[in-house]
């Protein structure tokens, strides 16, 4: 909505009716006021029919009387911003949230003298190998009333309620005889029957007894929880926590540091550097966005972002500064989160929990700093990532940094820039044409594209006869092979397992079998996603003819099939043959990280006449962009371009 629209919308009588009434709770609940020599009475809350509770927040603590203390969004609010805190959406929503939650807590507590036990079932863990010799299991509610008569007017599961409940296959039921009458002092059952037809996994699901007081007719309902874990135990073992979760204590750092001795690079970052024909900007996050970045709380620093850095369209002239704001915003963020890794006073040989999950996020090439925890100076090491294994790096220092056996150290990780510098490189390039970043409705039919016909899906020479036996992809391949230069993208869209790569790979083989010309990148995401492309292929090229191009930074494990598709130095790391070598090559596959490589070690503007983007769905904007935007052809008229195939 634009700030004009929002600005009326929210002026309606309608919508600040609505947020009064969102808001409207006891004064306590919401706001503190605290005064050591007078305090003000509460105002009675006026009673409401069938009105859900009030939320159950916590006591209010003591604040100035300068602010007041928001107790559902947890923040302190001056005094003259307070009527615009309490009509802000955010506020709204999380007010909404606590009274569901409140409705929820109290819709599961026993009432008006009738006790279900137990508060909730749950039918522990199942494995999964005694299901085909027990395939359910089954518990019990127990109902007791302890004075007057009342009737159990239903029993159901939440899951069988609503407009959706006949998409929804519960694998709890409920046995039980509705509308009858429960006497004081009796005990009751409702048996639950759990079956997971034979399937692995967490359930949840709730029952929902409706209860009817016969002496004045009123009507409630109480709730309990249902809940079964089946699984292999042995794999249950294996996955479980071994100690509670604790967030990592950030550490604040000292940004001036007195000096750094640097420690050596990797052999191959060594040989790589003359490689690059250009340098990359630093791109540094501007200063008046590290004061947005820093001030206030979250919510605050993102609608001052809006207000002040993102333009409120997204359009082909904006485009740029739009996704470099954002850009800068990771990039602020992925420093704030690499903080939590840091540790103090630990023994050399750094050992990182979590590195094999990607947490931090730590390659060959960067860098780490060390300093002695008792050092009086502050001179720091950097040393230089070799290695990964497991949960340890390998790194290589000057010579001057020397341990002892029991020596302790502070350890910080440093960020990588360089990704963030090729996405703001590519985010710079001049080229913006609004068919390929803003296509619309109208680009087809002044390109002249139509679907291809039958015939001309027959015609084709089909080499997977998987795409051949379905039409879907058949015609997909068939007119990406006939796009004419300079289109809007082509979208390949399909849910998980339908075929999309297979069909990115028959088109690319198609393209090559058409045009004798064609220089294709094909790039994915992520390395196994480049590594499927690449295998794929390789059927039906050479390594003459096809190369993946593998970052230098990429451990150095690869599929035994794409060794001979690929470059490396004696020690086994990977290396970025010379332009001259790039050029011959009719399909190079990489990941989107690295899709400018090609660009940056010297190959020609244009070199490239078609572009596939695999698993485009799963890449950042600007991910994609360092692919697409760092090699189109630099013609004077635009339709010597061939589009990117999404």
């Amino acid at each position: 909505m634009k700030a004009s629209r929002r600005e009326r919308h929210e002026n309606r009588p309608g919508h600040r009716a609505k947020l009064d009434a969102l808001s409207a709770q006891p004064a306590a609940s919401l706001v503190s006021k605290y005064n050591k020599t007078k305090k003000k009475k509460k105002k009675p809350i006026p009673r409401q029919t069938q009105a859900p509770p009030a939320p159950s927040l916590p006591p209010p603590p003591i604040q100035s009387v300068s602010k007041h203390c928001c107790q559902v969004c947890h923040i302190k609010v001056k005094i003259s911003e307070w009527e615009q805190h309490l009509r802000d959406q955010n506020h709204a929503t999380k007010v909404w949230l606590a009274t569901c939650n409140a409705t929820l807590e109290e819709g599961s507590k026993d009432k008006y003298g009738m006790t279900i036990r137990p508060p909730n079932l749950d039918f522990g863990i199942i494995d999964l190998s005694t299901l085909t010799s027990w395939p359910t299991r089954e518990n019990i509610f127990y109902l007791q009333q302890g004075a007057g008569e009342v009737r159990l007017a239903d029993v159901q599961l939440t899951s069988s309620l609503g407009s959706l409940s006949e998409f929804r296959d519960s694998s709890f039921q409920v046995s039980s005889e509705t509308g009858m009458m429960l006497e004081p002092q009796i005990t009751y059952a409702v048996k639950i029957t759990f079956d997971p037809k034979g399937n692995r996994g967490f359930y949840q699901d709730q029952v929902e007894f409706s209860f009817e007081r016969l002496a004045d007719g009123t009507k409630y309902t109480i709730t309990r929880a249902l809940a079964a874990t089946v699984t292999v135990e042995a794999h249950r073992r294996q996955l479980a926590p071994i100690a509670p979760y604790v967030r990592p204590r950030r550490h604040r750092r000292n940004l001036f540091k007195g000096s750094i001795t640097d420690g050596t690079r990797p052999s191959n970052f060594e040989r790589q550097k003359t490689a690059w024909i250009y340098r990359i900007p630093d791109f540094k996050v501007p200063a008046e966005l590290n004061v947005i970045f820093e001030e206030g709380p979250v919510d605050s620093r993102v609608e001052r972002l809006k207000l002040e850095r993102l333009s409120s369209e997204l359009t082909a002239t904006t485009y740029s500064e739009f996704w470099k704001t954002l850009l800068w915003a990771e990039e602020h963020q992925a420093h704030k989160d690499m903080e939590n890794y840091d540790q103090s006073d630990v023994q050399f040989g750094v050992e990182v929990p979590g590195l094999s999950e990607r947490r931090p996020s730590v390659v060959i090439g960067d860098s780490v700093l060390v300093r002695p925890t008792d050092s009086t100076s502050d001179k720091w090491f950097r040393g230089f990532v070799h290695g990964i294994q497991q949960s340890y790096v390998l790194l290589g220092f000057a010579p001057s940094f020397s341990s002892a056996p029991e020596q302790r150290f502070d350890v910080e990780f440093e960020l990588s820039r360089l990704l963030f510098q090729r996405q703001h490189l590519a985010l710079s390039a001049p080229y913006q044409k609004r068919e390929i970043l803003f296509p619309e409705s109208r680009d087809p039919l002044a390109y002249g594209l139509r679907a291809p016909s039958y015939e001309q899906m027959r015609l084709r020479n089909i080499h997977d006869a998987r795409v051949s036996l379905n039409p879907p992809q058949l015609q997909a391949v068939t007119a990406i092979a006939q796009l004419p230069a300079g289109t809007i993208p082509f979208i390949i869209f399909g849910p998980p397992g339908t075929g999309k790569t297979v069909t990115v790979v028959e088109a690319i083989r198609q393209v090559l079998a058409q045009n004798p010309n064609a220089k294709i990148l094909a790039c994915a995401p992520s390395n196994n996603a480049a590594d499927i492309i690449a295998d794929r292929l390789r059927t039906t090229l050479t390594p003459l003819e096809l190369f993946r191009l593998n970052a230098p930074s990429r451990v150095k494990t690869l599929i035994p099939s794409l060794e001979s598709y690929s470059a490396r130095y004696d020690d086994g790391s990977f290396r970025v043959p010379a332009p001259a070598i790039l050029i011959q090559y009719r399909v190079i596959v990489s990941t989107c990280g690295s899709g400018s490589t090609p660009d940056g070690v010297g190959l020609p503007k244009g070199h490239f006449t078609h572009i596939f983007i695999d698993e485009a769905g799963q890449a950042s904007v600007w991910r994609a962009d360092r692919a697409k935007q760092m090699n189109p052809r630099q013609m004077t008229n635009a339709n010597d371009e061939w589009p990117p195939v999404l």
